[in-house]
């Protein structure tokens, strides 16, 4: 049974995740995603001192969206209601 840690973006639980070296899926429920970069290089740095191998490290983000044809159309149809 495959298991991952999802964190919320706090440095102790993604350092938490790495240094276990289980997978990590990040939740971004807002802000730009480049932003929590730095937490994946957390989760890295905190598996490598803890001695994980880094080549079974798993990383995924967890986002909010809104899909349409064109970037206008999105627009149109999520902010009209």
């Amino acid at each position: 049974l495959p298991l991952w840690i999802a964190v919320g973006g706090t440095p102790q639980s993604v350092a938490r995740a790495g240094a276990l070296g289980l997978p990590v899926a990040l939740a971004i429920i807002g802000g730009e995603p480049r932003r929590f970069a730095p937490l994946f290089d957390l989760y890295r740095e905190a598996a490598r001192r803890a001695g994980q191998d880094q080549a079974k490290l798993k990383t995924s983000i967890n986002v909010h969206g809104f899909i349409a044809d064109t970037t206008e159309r999105a627009a149109d149809q999520f902010y009209g209601p």
